[in-house]
């Protein structure tokens, strides 16, 4: 008899201290989410300052608080759920660790790229690249810039250019591969770029009720309510689910194969993305509505960055970003035509539009090294637009050439 009652007394025991364990789990670890445990050892020291400072100025932008500035970096952290109890959990590892940190913790959370020249032979080459998530989106679409092509073809007096795989199809594909990948996977994202399609491969499969068939008609869980929540507080990610919807609607309005989700299975989520235009009457459809709404002061449809009609050689689009900077600024500087082209165009390019516009006399260029400054030729013209004056000297330009 005392035999049975110490057995029952101890298997009670055990349940109740279990029932324990699993209430203050839950309490502590909100929607089961690995990234909000714990991640020992970890120091605001381990973190990325370039990381850490590039999330402040986000967070303020979207939020528009003033106090983010003032807040330091621990408050930060603990207002968005980085920092709890003195310590930091792998939501900020991921987010923020410095590259040799995140590898001694999670050897995983890295990117492997494979330059592939078609179906069976190795590939032309292989690349890994770990980072904080913050930066990391960036740092992949630095790396695959100079292998992307664009597809050309003639409407009227344009000639139209329509990128391979458009900058902002990537940034949320490959925002969506990070965020829901299972970080305690031993398997990376792999990203394999053929030239008529790239993939993306990300270990752990869909959320729960999510399929291939479904994935843009259905409301998706976030495998990581952590990582979610502070890129959507920092404006990389709107509600889940619709960074999906926004890649089907960049891409099908550049006229291409729908994207293709059919490779992913219960461990994996493989998402192919196709570079060649199958439709090209669809695709000026598009780009002809979206002019009509634009000169009828209506927003575009679609924010497409694959047109480049193009006056005597310069992309329109380029033109008008510089001419607003003039009708902005007195004085422009070379290093104020970076930031108005930063992450679009690399800084030889951008050196070359610039000396480009010298050259034909459309922009005067007066001082040595970093005092050199711009201005435009204003001579001959009554104009005060910098557009207009600018779009006149290359038309003349054009006409002469």
């Amino acid at each position: 008899m005392q035999e049975l009652i110490k057995h029952n007394y101890t298997t009670e025991l055990i349940a109740s201290i279990k029932e324990h364990i699993k209430t203050k789990k839950q309490d502590y670890y909100p929607y089961s989410d690995f990234m909000a445990r714990p991640c020992y050892g970890l120091t605001i020291e381990n973190l990325s300052k370039k990381a850490l400072q590039r999330l402040r100025e986000k967070y303020l932008k979207t939020t528009k608080n003033t106090n983010i500035n003032n807040f330091t970096d621990e408050e930060l952290l603990s207002d968005l759920d980085l920092l709890r109890e003195n310590k930091l959990n792998y939501g900020a590892l991921v987010l923020l660790g410095k590259r040799e940190i995140i590898k001694d913790y999670l050897p995983q959370a890295r990117v492997t790229i494979e330059y592939r020249k078609n179906e069976t032979t190795e590939d032309r080459g292989r690349e890994e690249i770990r980072e904080p998530l913050i930066l990391l989106s960036n740092k992949i679409i630095e790396k695959l810039e100079p292998k992307i092509g664009t597809h050309k073809f003639i409407s009227g007096l344009s000639r139209i250019e329509i990128r391979d795989f458009e900058k902002e199809v990537l940034r949320e594909a490959l925002l969506n591969a990070l965020i829901h990948r299972e970080y305690q996977n031993r398997a990376d994202v792999r990203i394999k770029l053929y030239p008529e399609r790239m993939e993306i491969i990300n270990p752990g499969g869909f959320p729960e009720g999510v399929t291939a068939q479904n994935i843009i008609t259905i409301n998706s869980t976030p495998r990581s309510y952590i990582l979610s929540n502070v890129l959507k507080k920092a404006g990389y990610i709107e509600e889940a689910g619709q960074g999906v919807d926004r890649i089907f609607e960049l891409v099908l309005a550049n006229g291409k194969k729908i994207p293709d989700y059919s490779m992913s299975h219960q461990t994996q989520v493989w998402l192919t993305i196709h570079a060649k235009v199958d439709d090209e009457g669809f695709a000026l459809f598009i780009e002809a509505e979206q002019e009509k709404r634009v000169k009828n002061n209506n927003e575009k449809y679609y924010e497409l960055s694959k047109k480049t009609s193009e006056i005597a050689g310069f992309a329109i689009q380029d033109i008008r970003e510089i001419a607003d900077l003039f009708d902005k600024e007195k004085i422009v500087k070379m290093g104020d035509f970076k930031k108005v082209f930063e992450n679009k165009k690399s800084k030889g390019a951008i050196k070359y539009i610039i000396d480009q516009l010298v050259d034909k006399s459309i922009l005067i260029k007066k001082g040595k090294n970093k005092g050199t400054i711009y201005k435009i030729n204003k001579k001959g013209y009554k104009e005060s637009n910098s557009y207009t004056i600018i779009k006149k000297h290359l038309t003349k330009n054009k006409s002469n050439s």
